[in-house]
């Protein structure tokens, strides 16, 4: 069937859906309510979030995940043409003046996937050392986060909640230190340090995640369609942006306490306004504008290709057009991409990389998906809503987090 033909089924189909009218049917079998003796809603709690984690879910899934793609390597006779061709597709590395070092990079790149073809991966996560390292930082981290409940998404009656029970850090520098005691082979201190930062902070990115699914349905349904006062609403938008300020932010904190009825709606429609001039922005780069979707995504045409941008986060640090977070003739190329890179960035801790390239290249990947995937949340919401399903699990599947119950 001609391409095009299949680009305008795939348009009309997608119209039509995104007509339907959405349902707040999710929102309510994953939000829950926590009310106080006068019924006022306090805290909302996502019934999806586990009070519970095993820093093993990671490690295994880690694991697993190396196995196969070494699996993958050894089988598939063009594994790493098509896996250069998909880091590289987009032209990264081409455009500077400086050819050399454009070249440099990508070889780096790319000898980090070799160095991932010849680890010995049942060596390094089956050894006894590195086994205790990460059971003792696992102890340490649930101890600090005994006081912040992890299936809370919004807590409306404090203003300090989420900023006076950011201690993870300091279970990331207790498993470092020890870390770097107790492990003197440089690829099991290597795959210990990687763990060791990489839960805390997916741990907690899942609560990011779940928050921007309900900034989704409080924008798009009414408090009282959702069981809320409006200053209930108000006060849920104000908690989810007070838990993103960061620990050093004192004067960020107070502000938020003297205007806790506005902060958080003020933040959000900022953030859409400047979503709409990101949009016009780039709007020559797109064949078709189509509909606002969310908050912070838009369905376009590029390249003649029905896909959903994403307008708060850019494609990488060197790339400053919207990132693509749906492609819908290819719906599991994001993922496939940040699978890669995240190879990539596993391979470098067991090659030998020039301080500056190294710093770069995992700055650069870090900067194509780490806000990203958090910011889809609000799309899976709308995927959600709009009973999407086959959308809302390929989404789902590109989180890049194995700690998500979402499936």
């Amino acid at each position: 069937m001609n391409l095009k033909i299949v680009l305008s089924i795939i348009f009309i189909y997608s119209l039509q859906t995104f007509g339907a009218n959405p349902s707040s049917d999710g929102f309510h079998k994953r939000f829950k309510f926590v009310r106080n003796e006068q019924g006022n809603v306090v805290a909302i709690t996502d019934k999806s979030l586990s009070l519970n984690f095993s820093v093993w879910t990671y490690v295994d899934a880690l694991k697993k995940e190396l196995l196969n793609e070494q699996t993958k390597m050894q089988n598939k006779e063009n594994y790493f043409s098509d896996a250069k061709n998909i880091l590289f597709e987009d032209g990264i590395f081409n455009k500077s003046a400086n050819s050399s070092s454009d070249n440099a990079f990508k070889a780096y790149m790319m000898d980090s996937l070799y160095g991932v073809e010849k680890l010995n991966i049942n060596a390094i996560f089956n050894n006894s050392i590195f086994k205790e390292v990460i059971s003792s930082y696992e102890e340490k981290l649930k101890s600090l986060m005994m006081n912040l409940r992890l299936d809370v998404v919004a807590q409306l009656d404090d203003p300090k909640y989420f900023y006076t029970r950011n201690l993870g850090y300091q279970a990331v520098k207790y498993g470092l230190d020890l870390a770097r005691k107790r492990l003197s082979s440089v690829p099991l201190l290597n795959a210990a340090s990687d763990i060791i930062v990489k839960v805390e902070k997916l741990v907690r990115e899942r609560r990011t995640y779940h928050q921007n699914m309900l900034l989704y349905y409080l924008d798009n349904f009414t408090p009282e369609e959702l069981g809320l006062t409006k200053d209930e609403a108000d006060r849920a938008f104000s908690s989810i942006y007070e838990s993103r300020i960061t620990t050093i932010s004192y004067w960020e904190s107070n502000r938020a306490q003297a205007q806790w009825l506005t902060y958080g709606t003020d933040y959000f429609y900022n953030g859409w306004r400047a979503g709409s001039r990101t949009l016009l922005m780039n709007q020559k780069r797109y064949g078709e504008i189509g509909e606002r979707l969310t908050y912070a995504f838009n369905e376009v045409t590029l390249n003649d290709k029905e896909v959903i941008i994403n307008l708060f986060d850019k494609q990488s640090m060197i790339q400053w057009y919207p990132s693509i977070a749906y492609d819908y003739t290819r719906p599991n190329s994001i993922k496939r991409k940040r699978e890669l890179h995240r190879l990539v960035q596993v391979g470098m801790s067991f090659i030998t990389i020039p301080a500056f390239f190294k710093d770069t290249i995992n700055s650069y990947i870090e900067s194509t998906y780490v806000k990203q995937r958090l910011t889809e949340g609000s799309l899976l919401a709308y995927f959600e809503a709009h009973q999407m399903e086959e959308m809302r699990a390929n989404l789902a599947r590109q989180t890049m987090n194995p700690f998500e119950t979402i499936k």
